[in-house]
């Protein structure tokens, strides 16, 4: 298992080569432009799809109404009346392909932008399998990964929620915030953490949605997922130099 300073200098090397469609205040330790505008508060859900292929995403944006109306537009046609008062969470890899085309496409008419849409940002680790360290570690390298290219210093505060299906997430996203952030993205000023479970938050449920695209179309599985996202992925990082 490469070291932890070997892997984020390994990051930085990613960033540079392996990213699409960066825009100026992309890489987190940059200062923001001077025509970018701080916004106050800025939400960042975090979604995760497990595999051969690892990918971590966060979808951001300050304004969660438009991905909300979608993500329930969805439900209300793929879901019967009782899953829909059971608050049943979507999942993509067990609905029907038509039921998977349904919500991409209603998740595609949400705006590119993070305010009032989305923006989405992801790091992947192909062949995943390889790795010689603990799961709750090679998640941990990979969110960093994704949370420094995420754009935080365009807000002055920043709310964070992750599903609790990984147990140490609290401590985990607290700990990285404390330790690595708050000094390096000085502008922001507070940071908020909220573990949860994904049925209380549409956010979470479409950075999930966002992370399986990604993989799909990086395991040559299927790429229209990914087409119906693409304007609204602003980000990605290989991290394949970490294995």
């Amino acid at each position: 298992m490469a070291s932890r300073r070997t892997f984020l200098k390994s990051v930085g090397l990613a960033v540079g080569a392996g990213a699409i469609g960066t825009p100026e205040w992309a890489i987190g330790a940059q200062k923001p432009s001077e025509h970018a505008v701080q916004h106050r508060s800025g939400t960042v859900f975090i979604g995760d799809a497990e595999g051969d292929t690892f990918v971590v995403c966060a979808l951001v944006t300050t304004d969660i109404t438009r991905t909300r109306q979608m993500m329930r537009r969805a439900k209300r046609k793929i879901l019967s009346g009782d899953d829909l008062a059971r608050n049943l969470v979507l999942q993509p890899g067990s609905v029907s392909i038509q039921s998977r085309r349904l919500v991409y496409k209603q998740l595609s008419r949400v705006p590119p932008t993070s305010v009032g849409g989305f923006e989405i940002f992801s790091a992947s680790v192909p062949n995943a399998w390889r790795w010689k360290g603990s799961e709750s570690e090679l998640f941990r390298l990979t969110l960093e990964a994704v949370l420094a290219n995420a754009g935080l210093m365009r807000f002055k505060r920043v709310s964070v929620y992750a599903n609790t299906g990984n147990p140490a997430t609290r401590a985990l996203l607290t700990g990285m915030i404390r330790d690595e952030f708050a000094n390096r993205y000085q502008p922001v000023k507070r940071f908020d953490v909220f573990p949860d479970e994904a049925r209380k938050h549409d956010g979470l449920q479409a950075a999930r949605w966002a992370a399986f695209a990604i993989q799909q179309k990086a395991v040559g599985k299927t790429s229209e997922w990914y087409t119906l996202l693409k304007t609204n992925i602003k980000k990605e990082v290989d991290l394949s130099v970490a294995l």
